[in-house]
Parts: C-alpha cells; structure tokens; sequence
C-alpha cells in the first residue's frame, strides 16, 4: 500500500529531476519562443493582439506570456521556471489520473514517465513552453473529468447531477486548451466515443450477467421440479413494473429486470439520453472556457484580424500539404518518435494486445453465458479503463496529424496518453513476470524483457540528455565547450544576438561577433538592457523591422517592432515552415490579399520609419526577399544594405544630411 508520505517524497524527487533535466536550457530561446516573448512584450506596451500585433495562434498563450512578464520580468529565466512548475503539474494530474483507473502505483509511474518523456525527443521543441505542451494541463485535466463523468452510472439524480458538473468541467477545460491550441478540441471527440463505447461494453456486460443468472434460474427449477418439488417453483408475486411485459426465457415471473428504471441494483449502461446530456453540458463548458477570450478580443476590436490570422490562416496552413504526403510523414515521424522513446511504444504495444485479448475473452463468456466470477469482474474493470486510454491515444493522434505535419513539439499532444498506457503497461508488465514459474526458462525470458526495457530507456536517456550533461558541465565549469558552440540552437542564438548588437550599435559587438567563446563574456541580455521596451521609443533609433520569421532578435535587441507584422506570411502568403526552400512552395493567399497587407505593412513603416531592417527571408530565398515586391523595393531606397551579419542581410536607414546616404557605420 503507498501511503501519502510516500507519494510526496515521489513528487520531491521528480520535481527535483525535472528541475535537473530542464534548467541547464534557460539560456537559450528555441522553437517559436521569439514569437511568444515578443507578442507578450507588445501587449504589456499597450497594443492589441491580432488588431496591432500579429500572431497566428490562439490569445492564451500569448497572454499568460504577458501576465508572465508582468508580474516577474521579461527574462528567459521567468519562462523557463514557469516550465519546470508547469510540467509538475502535470505530472500531478496524471498521478491522480492513473491513481483513479489503475491505482496509485500506476500513478506515481504515469507521473514519473511525463517528467522524463516531455523532455525526450527534438529539444528545440521540447524545451519551450510552446502552445501544444502549454495545451496538456487543461487537455490532461479536461480528460480526466470526462473520464470521472462516466464512472458513476448510478441513475439517482445525485449521480446525474455529478455527472453533469464534471462533464461540464472536462468541457470548460477543453475550451480552455483550444484557446491555446485548436487540436484541444479532439478531447470532445474522445469523450463522444468513450460515452458510446463504455455504454456499449456496459451493455453487454449486463447481458451476460442477465442471461447467466437466468439459465442458473432455469437450471435449479428443473432439478427441483424432477424431484417433484412443485412448491419450489412457484412464482414470486408479479412486480407491477413487469405487469404485460414479455418474458426472455429462463427469466423468473415478477422479477424486474436489471436495465428497469424501478430496479434497486445499478444499471450498467447510460441511456441514450443521459448519453446525449452529457456530451451537451461538455459542449456547453467548452463554449462557457473560450467565451472569455472572445470577449477580451472583441473588446479591443480584433474579431475580424484574429478570424483571418488564427482561422482563416490555419484552415488553409493545415491544407497545404497533400493527403498522401501526410499520410508518409506520419509514418516516417511517428516511427521515428517511437523508435526514440521506445519504453513508450513497448508498454503501448503490451497495452493494445491485452485489449485485444479481454475483448476475444468477453466475446467467448458472453457467447457462453458463463457467470462473472472475480477475476472476470476485475479483468472487466482493467478492460474498459484500457479502452478509454486507448481511444484517448487514437484521437489525440487524429489531432496531432491535423495539417499533416509531424513537428517535434506536436507530439505533446499524445504524450499524456502515452503516459497513462506507460503506466499499465509497465506495471502489467511487472505483474506479468512475477507469475513466471521459476525455472532456468522462465527466469531467461523474464531477464530478457527487463534487458530490453532498460537498455530502450537508458539509449532513450543518453541519447536526449547527453547534451543536458555537457550544458551541466559548462555551467560548472563556467566556459562554453566546443560541442555546445556547435550546437544548432546555440548557434541561432548567437548569429541572432550578433544582429542584435549591430542594430543596437551595442559597445560590446566586436566581443559578440567574435564567436561563441568570446561572447559568452557579454550577458545573455545585455544587449537588450540598453534597448528600448517601452512604446515610447524616442524616434527611429528605437525601432526594427526583421523580414521573414526571426522575432527573437526582437527580444534580444530589445528594440521595438516597426510593424504588427512579427511574421512576412501573410506579406507574402507562404508559411514559414516552407518559405526558406527556393521555389518549393505554394503561396496560401492570392495576390490580392497579399498585396493588401504588404499596403498596410508599408504605412507602418512610413510611420515608425526604423533605423534598421534585417531581411532574414532574403538570405535564404530571393524570390521572397523585401526588395522583390515593387512597392516595398522603393521604400527600401531610403536603406542601405550594410551587408550580412550571420545569415541576416542587415539596410539601415540613409543619413540623408550626407551626399548618397554613405558613410560607415559605427559600432
């Protein structure tokens, strides 16, 4: 028995290895963080998202990046911490989650799991606190309430009314992780199928126990009446509720049967129509958890800006790719996932072939009519907790595979799941192997599936965390090694850190342009400390403009952006995913959309008139740089190109005082 103290003592030390495993990253900023920290910081400037600041996702993430900053300052610190505390809780709900269906071994497992799997996988993307691991909490919690909404199938009106609640908290929760992330609306279409395929099991459940108990009816009544008992089966005295109803056979006269309204035992099955409430008072929650976002938007008059932004923008970014093409990323990222995190694929693996075990067993006892006996009862218990984690898995990997694109951080989405089915497949797993006789074959196969377990972990392990150890190191010793100077993210951060200090004209370039070891001697925001983050920026000097999907030199310069426009797609109507590739893309807009937003992008700059653009799309793709659009290509006359800094080709404003605009710029 695990007692309370226990499972504390367990969520010290998993706390303390998520601490470990995350915090030698804070000083990097990965995978659409740019894109994040900047939002947050406009928004504290005064300015309204989507109307005045574009962003292409739901409102939450960006304000509770904004709520972030405002209470503990805009450092990469502040996220990173917020992470560590947020994958605690987590973990948390998926404890009190497997507790629930499988006990709190099972539990603490489940917890144990996400803390090092929500870690494991392309680090860029797992390290951040990006829309889809910002959607597990309310997505995991929304789950579990549904879940919690299904177990009580008394028909008292107490049970009905908790079942409402929590079916309308599991739907208020969902509502709140489509505000982060729209695939969160896939949790509606996991409690839809669990309350059709719990109802359906239940069923069956019920009529097996019915017909059993009646041919052990039936049975007796013969035995009694070859012996001439008559007495003994005679009719009790007929139940008013079964008064002109017809009898199955072997079914006692006067006996209501278990599916009856009047009966006093707990009918198995949902009717239909609590079935249909339940999923209308979630429906209901989900609408009540994201009406409050829409009031924010529509009080600062951005409905029409964040319909074409996040929806209109969305439908036809998840339509870019074909349906076979999808279909091969699927393949190839989820092998290559699983292949990476294969303790997860081998519990899954146990998991689904024991499901499909207990279904064939119900089918034969059913067939049969054979009483439950209390290993039957409790495989029963096992078996429906295993569908419902199991068909949480499928559709939370419909949602993921939503737009056909299989990013690392995209796979949060089923994590929570994996986690769950982890749990009992491991802890199946264990179990199994104790009832293994103990002989010189039993105990091989028992050392070669614990071998294969292991070894899966550990290569999990070290493959993902090797790096998080040379950062330790690093810290430790306090010098950048070769490998992490290498390393792909260190790499953007300085290149990105490097534009920064030019267009900041910041005293320490030379020490920052100088490599990674020379600039691990500025501050990693001490360029941004000399920048402006206030709106009030003072004229030009205080504004930037990056061309293409580079928002962190936002945040490391610290300067303002010039346009709403954090991102050139809908300037150029190609996603950012696919923009650097040459002319291997399809533009997602006509060009008279294109054209209208490239007219209002130029007024803003007319506007803020910034010292300094950086095109980044152009180093990489001419056909999309800032000077192939005519009308952008005369504003820039007034820009002269300074050359490229990393792969960032960097105009800064003409002096027009001096003949030609020249003149070298100083640093």
């Amino acid at each position: 028995m695990i007692g309370r103290a226990t499972v504390l003592k367990a969520f010290a030390a998993l706390a303390a290895i998520g601490f470990l495993l995350r915090i030698f990253y804070a000083g990097h900023l990965y995978q659409d963080d740019g894109l994040w920290f900047t939002a947050a910081e406009e928004l504290l400037r005064g300015k309204a998202l989507y109307r005045e600041i574009y962003f292409d996702k739901p409102p939450a993430t960006a304000l509770l990046y904004a709520l972030l900053f405002k209470v503990f300052g805009a450092h990469i610190i502040t996220i990173r911490l917020f992470t560590i505390l947020y994958s605690i809780a987590v973990s948390a709900v998926l404890y009190l989650f497997g507790s629930r269906l499988y006990g709190r071994r099972a539990g603490l497992v489940a917890a144990a799991m996400c803390t090092l799997f929500s870690t494991t996988y392309t680090t860029g993307h797992m390290q951040g606190l990006n829309t889809d691991f910002l959607m597990t909490l309310p997505y995991t919690a929304g789950a579990y309430l549904f879940v919690r909404s299904i177990e009580n199938i008394s028909q008292s009106i107490r049970a009905l009314s908790s079942r409402g609640w929590m079916a309308m908290a599991g739907g208020a929760l969902a509502g709140l992780a489509f505000q982060v992330n729209p695939k969160a609306v896939f949790n509606l279409v996991f409690f839809a199928a669990i309350l059709i395929l719990t109802s359906k099991i239940r069923r069956g459940a019920e009529e097996q126990r019915r017909w059993g108990a009646g041919e052990q009816r039936g049975r007796g009544a013969e035995e009694l009446g070859s012996r001439g008992d008559i007495d003994a089966v005679k009719p009790e005295p007929e139940h008013p509720c079964t008064r002109n109803r017809s009898r199955r056979p072997g079914t006692a006269v006067g006996v209501p049967t278990p599916l009856h309204p009047c009966t006093k035992s707990t009918p198995a099955p949902l009717h239909i129509r609590h079935l249909f409430t339940s999923f209308l008072l979630a429906v209901a929650g989900f609408i009540a958890g994201a009406v409050p976002f829409l009031i924010y938007i529509a009080a600062t008059r951005s409905l029409s800006a964040y319909w074409l932004d996040v929806w209109d923008w969305g439908h036809r970014y998840a339509a870019y790719y074909p349906v076979w093409k999808g279909a091969l990323s699927a393949l190839f990222q989820s092998a290559n996932y699983f292949a990476l995190n294969n303790t997860l694929l081998i519990a899954l693996a146990f998991v689904a072939v024991m499901t499909i075990r207990r279904a064939k067993q119900r089918r034969a006892r059913q067939s049969n009519s054979q009483p439950d006996s209390e290993t039957a009862t409790r495989n029963e218990i096992l078996f429906q907790a295993d569908v419902m984690l199991l068909v949480w898995f499928a559709a939370s990997y419909a949602g993921l595979a939503v737009g056909g694109r299989f990013f690392g951080h995209y796979f949060f989405q089923i994590l929570p799941a994996l986690c769950l089915i982890g749990a009992r497949g491991l802890t199946g797993i264990a179990s199994a192997l104790e009832r293994y006789k103990v002989d010189g074959r039993s105990l091989f196969k028992r050392r070669a599936v614990v071998a294969l377990i292991v070894t899966g972990f550990v290569f999990t392990m070290v493959r993902f965390h090797g790096r998080t150890a040379m950062l330790a190191v690093d810290w430790a010793r306090g010098t950048k090694s070769e490998i992490t100077a290498g390393w792909f993210h260190d790499r953007l951060n300085h290149e990105e850190r490097m534009a920064a200090a030019v267009v900041t004209r910041h005293k320490d370039f030379f020490l920052i342009s100088g490599g990674a070891r020379a600039a691990e001697s500025v501050a990693l925001e001490a360029i941004r400390d000399e920048g402006l983050r206030l709106r009030a920026s003072g004229g030009p000097q205080g504004y930037l403009f990056v061309w293409g999907y580079r928002p962190e030199i936002y945040y490391w310069s610290g300067l303002l952006p010039a346009s709403r426009y954090l991102s050139s797609q809908p300037l150029t109507g190609v996603p950012a995913d696919v923009h650097y590739f040459g002319d291997r893309y399809v533009s997602l807009l006509n060009e008279t959309e294109t054209a209208h937003a490239r007219a209002e992008f130029l007024e803003e700059l007319k506007q803020t008139q910034p010292a300094f653009i950086i095109d980044e799309l152009g180093f990489f793709n001419a056909n999309l740089s800032i000077n192939s659009y005519p009308e952008l290509r005369e504003f820039m006359k007034a820009y002269k190109n300074t050359g490229a800094t990393g792969r960032f080709i960097i105009y800064r404003k003409k002096d027009p005082s001096k003949k030609g605009g020249g003149g070298q710029q100083k640093r």
